[in-house]
Order: structure tokens, then sequence, then C-alpha cells
């Protein structure tokens, strides 16, 4: 009955077909990230767990995962994928372009991943690929904030480290900061270049599958993951150190060109091969097939899984995780003005910026919204303007523009307390990626119109969050111009489950503003 199951036992075909899907389902994500960790971007590192989880799908051939047909586990796989297109729908709106700075779609591949687990292989194979279902967590930047915000601090140890290295050796070096001075006043600094976090992280990511694919106690496998980290952090160590000594007695250019040059290219791979081939000390091993003398059960068993994976049976669980990978591939696909910004792109504060930068880049978002407008006050980061249809900007003005600027991004949010009680709000993708927020709000008996959107605002090689309110008195006569947001299918119907989930449908008073959907296309432009 299919309510019991019927198993199909080839783990090499099982795991292929896992494989594949998986690919198809995640490829958007993977094709949108950069292929080269950049010193100067800790979250760099993703890729490396982004590929490392395709290889570790790989090894989960070890577990012996078989295709097992069942209508209540294709349910079960069908849930979690319906779960999967709602939670990255409403985060996609609700996040805005914090969505793709912290990469939320990554996060999410424990969901894509367990729904092709259940559905294909049942709680057995779910249950066997936790390993692989864990370690998808990291494919996203989120989780190792914390770690990725020591950066700094992860810089000064590695000079503290190096001077103390140099100063044994005999080296007559003062240090301040990450700052090392040698005796006839030059000076070279352990920059987050040299002693890139993540780097170090990546390959850490890159060594998890690795200990996952041999065999032996978990905690030995765990003990030789940290000993390879300890033993890249010695050599780049010693390789710092090398390059401080040869500036020390010979100079910078002489450093520079010779231990500087080549060395850290090779630290990587130096691990690797040691702790390979320092793998048995820690009882780890790859168990190779035994040579058996072939009999007449296990023929009848080969050719009893040869008939199964042409029965029908067989194709039904394959064929509906085919589609739904599809289905997500065509879910997740970029938005037209896709551009990645990097948590770590954005200014920790916005005090070493001048008012005049920053009134300048308000000016340069605010002239692509096809209106006049007239700065009415100033106050720090933050201006009001007033909008205008016409060139006439001396008229008095009905329609507002205010913006303020913060440094890192949060949650958008528009100031109701002094807006008044919300009456209707909705949200409304673009295909920029920037989301508007739309309300209609009752302050002191009067109706105000308002959109909300926040964004993200270059200054000074910088990036800061402009935060624009449009205001305008409802039933009035507006001098701002409603426009229809047409974002395009797939961001449509990211707008659409997150409306239905809040029970906010489009609604003639909740308008969208032409000049803050022309300010959000502008933000990627």
């Amino acid at each position: 009955m299919a309510g019991y199951g019927h198993r199909f036992s080839a783990p090499l075909l099982a795991t292929a077909i896992l494989l594949l899907v998986f690919v198809i389902a995640s490829y958007n994500s993977i094709s949108v990230t950069n292929f080269s960790i950049s010193d100067s971007d800790p979250s760099g590192y993703i890729i490396v767990p982004m590929l490392m989880l395709l290889v570790f799908i790989v090894f989960s051939f070890k577990e012996k995962l078989s295709i097992k047909y069942s209508l209540r586990n294709i349910a079960y796989g069908l849930i979690l994928a319906a779960v999967y297109f709602v939670v990255y729908a409403y985060a996609n709106v609700s996040l805005s372009f914090l969505f793709e700075t912290y990469r939320i779609d990554a996060i999410m591949f424990p969901i894509l991943l367990s729904s092709f687990a259940v559905m294909l292989f049942g709680t057995d194979g779910l249950n066997k690929l936790k390993p692989a279902i864990i370690f998808s967590l990291f494919a996203s930047p989120l989780l190792l904030m914390p770690i990725l915000n020591l950066s700094y601090i992860w810089t000064s140890f590695n000079a503290y480290s190096v001077f103390n290295v140099i100063k044994i050796l005999g080296a007559p070096v003062l240090r301040h900061g990450i700052v090392i001075s040698g005796a006839s006043g030059s000076a070279i600094s352990i920059a987050s270049t040299c002693a890139d976090i993540a780097a170090f992280i990546g390959m850490l990511m890159f060594l998890i599958p690795v200990a996952y694919v041999y065999n032996g106690p978990i905690k030995k496998r765990v003990m030789w993951v940290v000993s390879s980290m300890l033993l890249l952090f010695v050599l780049n160590i010693a390789r710092m150190s090398a390059i401080a000594m040869v500036w020390a007695y010979y100079g910078l250019s002489a450093a520079l060109n010779t231990v500087h040059l080549f060395i850290g290219q090779l630290l990587f791979d130096i691990t690797l091969i040691v702790m390979i081939l320092l793998a048995p000390k820690f009882a780890m091993y790859i168990r190779a097939p035994v040579p058996r003398k072939p009999n007449t059960k296990t023929n009848r068993k080969r050719m009893a899984d040869l008939r199964h994976s042409t029965d029908h049976r067989f194709f039904i669980p394959v064929i509906t995780s085919i589609i739904l990978a599809v289905l997500v591939l065509l879910f997740t696909l970029p938005l037209q003005g896709y551009s990645y910004i990097s948590p770590f792109a954005f200014a920790t504060s916005t005090n070493s910026m001048s008012n005049s930068s920053v009134i300048s880049s308000y000016d340069s978002i605010v002239l692509h919204s096809n209106s006049s407008i007239k700065s009415l006050t100033f106050s720090g980061k933050a201006e009001l303007f007033g909008v205008y249809k016409s060139n006439d900007i001396n008229t008095s003005a009905s329609s507002f523009l205010f913006i303020n600027t913060t440094a890192k991004p949060s949650l958008p949010a528009i100031n109701q307390v002094a807006l008044g009680n919300i009456i209707v709000h909705r949200e409304e993708a673009t295909s920029s990626g920037i989301t508007i927020n739309a309300y209609v709000t009752n302050s002191e008996g009067k109706l105000f119109q308002i959109n909300y959107v926040s964004i993200p605002n270059r200054v000074f090689g910088n990036y800061t969050v402009a935060n624009m309110e449009f205001v305008s008195l409802l039933n009035s006569t507006s001098n701002i111009s409603s426009c229809k947001a047409s974002a395009g299918t797939i961001p449509s119907i990211y707008s659409y489950i997150y409306n239905a989930l809040h029970a906010s449908f489009s609604n003639s008073d909740s308008a969208i503003f032409c000049p803050a959907l022309y300010s959000a296309g502008a933000a990627r432009a």
C-alpha cells in the first residue's frame, strides 16, 4: 500500500537525484554570489559553504540513502515547500533590501533541503541528512555576524602576536595598535587583509564537509577541524612574522617582493595536505569497499533494485521533486534591479559625514522623482521638503517629503506616534528589491496618505540608509501623483502573499506615490 511506502535501494542514484534537485532550486542564490572572497568584506566567505554544501550532499552517499515512495512523505515535503514559498515571499517584502544584504534566501536552504529529503527519502532520510541541513544554515552571514563584527579585534590580536614573535627574535620594534614601528622610523600595519577573518571562516566551512566524509568518533573529527584551524593560524602568524623580519632588516620593498608575494597563497594548501596526512592520528578513516565474492543473493537484490528503478512508483517522488525544484528556480529569480550590498558596506556612523554631503545625496535621490521640491527645514542629517507637481515652488505645499539618515540598516518603520492611528497598511515589492510601505493614517481627525521607503544611499564610498516619508492630505488637491506599482510578476506575487497574510489588499486610498516608486528604482540605478 502507498501509505506504508515502497523503498528502492540505489544509494548512488538517490544521492545524484538529491544533488540535481537542490542545484536547480538553489541556482539563483549561488549565481548571484561573488565567487571570490574579498579582503574588505568579511561576509564574502558565504560562497564557500554554498559550494561545499553541494559537496556535502555528494558525501551523503555514505548514508546509503534510498528513495521511498509514500504519499504521506510527498505530502509532508509539499507542506515544507509551501512554508518555504510563504516565508520567502513574506521576508522579501517585509525586509526590503535587507533580504539581499543578509542573504535571507540562503538561510532558508534548510527548509528547502528538508523538503526534498522528506519527499524522496522519508523521515529516515531526513535524519541521515541532518549534518548537511545544519551546515546549510551558514550559507548566509546572518548567524555569524557577531563573529564577523570582531574583524578589527581579530586583526589586533594577530598584530599583537606578530609583534611578540619578532620581538623575541630580536627585532627592534614598537607597537601602536595594529601598527608596528621600526628603529629607522618606518612602520608597517597588520591590516585585515593580512589576517582576514572571512578567509579563516571560509577554511572552516571547507573543512567541515571533509571531516564529515571521514568515519570515526565525532569528538575526534571535531578535534581534527579545531587542530586544522590552529595550524592555519600558526602558519599565518609565521608568514606575517617572516615578512615583518625581512622588513625590519632589509626594508619594505624586500619584504613585499619575497615572502609576501607567494607564501599566503600556499597556507591553505599546506594546512589541508598536512591535516589529511594526520587524519589517521585522529582515528579518522575513509572506509574502502571490501571485495566480496559474487553470490546469487546479491545478484538477485541488484536485479530487483534495477527493476524497481523502472517502477512507476519510483518516478512519482523523483518527478515531484524535480517539478518543485523548477518552481523554486522560477520563484527566486533575481530581481531586475538586483545589486547586492554587503552588511559591511554600510558606515558605522554618520558622525564623520558632513551635512553638506548628506544634503547633496538627498538631492540626487529626490531628483529622480520627477517632482519639483523645495527644502523647508534642515536639522542634522534630516531634511523636510515641500513637493510640487509644477515648477512653481513658491505656492504653499500640501504634500511633503521628510528624509533622515541612519548608518546601520534596520527594519523599515515610519514614525507611527507622530502620524496617528494607522487605518490601512499595505506593502509593495519593487523590481529593485526596495519595498514601499503605503499607509492611510488618522491624525487629529484628518486622514493622510503616506508612503514610506527606506533605501541604501551611497555617501563618499560608504552606504547609509535614507528613510523617505512622503505625506499628503487625503482627498485634497495633492501635489504628489499616484502610480501603479508594476514591479513584475514575481515581486507582485511576493506582495500579494505578504498583504494576504495581513488581510490587506489593494485600496485606492492607500496609493503608491510616483516619487516613492521612482526613488525606490533610483536606489539601484
